[in-house]
């Protein structure tokens, strides 16, 4: 029998989206007035300057939908801030469009070289900023946590997970950077964290 998990069923030896890695998170929740309804609405980035990977995805009555999802790229040749204006107005328009009760990041883990990391940092910290002046619920998420909500395995590689993330939400037929891929799976990793919060 499968491992019931909160993103749905898991082939055998996969386990759960254990309590003690959901308090490990260091996901951070503001008010939100639909958190514990039954409907709430995520807006994830996997943060880049390069390509920036964005998912809105929904839990409603009990059934995790995807809304949308893109891979946000910039110009090399544009000066770096404003790659982050580009970044910050697609964050924006993805707001007034989907209108989210929460935004979900997920944190560095690797980066070339120190200067990669700190313009990494930088547009995580610029979304934060966006979540926080519109007052949405933040959360944070590890790659080793995303990896335990949808595979089981905080070890799994991107193959693991590309597999997994259409077993757990329909994704319409198309090719997808591994960036937009990353930024649903944090989208559903955040709406398991959100059911185990308000269950």
């Amino acid at each position: 029998m499968p491992h019931k998990s909160p993103l749905g069923s898991f082939p055998r030896g996969v386990h759960r989206f254990s309590a003690k890695n959901l308090l490990n998170s260091r996901a951070v929740a503001l008010k939100s007035p639909r958190l514990g309804t039954g409907s709430f609405r995520v807006l994830a980035f996997d943060p880049g300057f390069e390509r920036l990977g964005v998912a809105v995805v929904e839990r409603k009555n009990g059934k995790e939908k995807l809304l949308y999802s893109d891979c946000v790229r910039t110009s090399a040749a544009l000066p770096f801030h404003k790659r982050l204006e580009a970044l910050g107005t697609a964050a924006e328009v993805c707001i007034a469009t989907y209108k989210p009760d929460a935004v979900a990041l997920e944190d560095i883990y690797f980066a070339k070289n120190a200067k990669t990391a700190m313009k990494i940092a930088e547009v995580r910290g610029m979304l934060m900023y966006i979540a926080s002046t519109h007052k949405l619920a933040l959360f944070e998420y590890t790659p080793a946590e995303v990896k335990v909500a949808i595979t089981g395995y905080g070890k799994s590689d991107k193959e693991a997970l590309a597999l997994m993330i259409p077993r757990l939400v329909r994704l319409p037929e198309r090719k997808r950077l591994d960036d937009e891929l990353d930024a649903i799976a944090v989208g559903l990793t955040c709406l398991a964290s959100i059911r185990k919060i308000s269950t």
